[in-house]
């Protein structure tokens, strides 16, 4: 099992505690998996120090699949409604796709997609597969968008860069000499 295992039962479940995402890892076998893909390439650079679930964790929340939360008891985290997160360069346009996912979903996507844009999966380690859908008309993603019932996010860079705290916020002023916000470890 693998990654896009994981993503497909948190879709399938949309929210849980963090035990049952724990769990699910165990059930799936993910951690023998990743260990063993990540042995057996040569000269691969040694593993993070981070414990194979937070990878996992923060990839998903990193690539927008979920929202992982502290403190909120029976919901440590819920997945991101099937998203195509659109970022412009000067003559194309790339969406990413972020959130839920299902067979299904992934079938219409390619069908949607086929005649109005490139699409390619690049695997991650750690971490569900990364889709992405290239097209020269912005409008193919309005079409691929009606076609799935996936949200499209226009501008997402824009949109990631609005949801910033300011500069003055509290969360900034509770930073530690060491970097380390107080206000994310209180209680331990």
């Amino acid at each position: 099992m693998s990654a896009n295992d994981l993503l497909l039962w948190m879709s399938a479940r949309g929210q849980g505690s963090w035990s049952q995402f724990r769990a699910a890892m165990e059930e799936l076998h993910i951690a023998e998996q990743e260990d063993v893909s990540s042995a057996t390439k040569e000269g691969s650079v040694e593993r993070d120090s981070l414990p194979l679930h937070q990878s996992l964790r923060l990839n998903l929340e990193r690539f927008g699949h979920a929202e992982f939360f502290d403190g909120v008891p029976d919901n440590d985290w819920r997945i991101t409604p099937p998203s195509l997160s659109l970022v412009r360069t000067k003559d194309r346009t790339m969406a990413l796709v972020a959130g839920a996912r299902s067979d299904r979903l992934l079938q219409r996507l390619v069908t949607a997609s086929q005649q109005h844009c490139e699409i390619e999966t690049l695997p991650i380690e750690a971490g569900p597969d990364q889709i992405r859908l290239f097209s020269d008309e912005i409008e193919s993603f309005d079409h691929i968008s009606n076609q799935t019932g996936m949200l499209l996010q226009r501008e997402a860079p824009m949109a990631l860069l609005m949801s910033l705290p300011a500069v003055d916020h509290e969360l900034w002023r509770n930073l530690g000499d060491d970097g380390v916000r107080k206000a994310a470890y209180r209680g331990g």
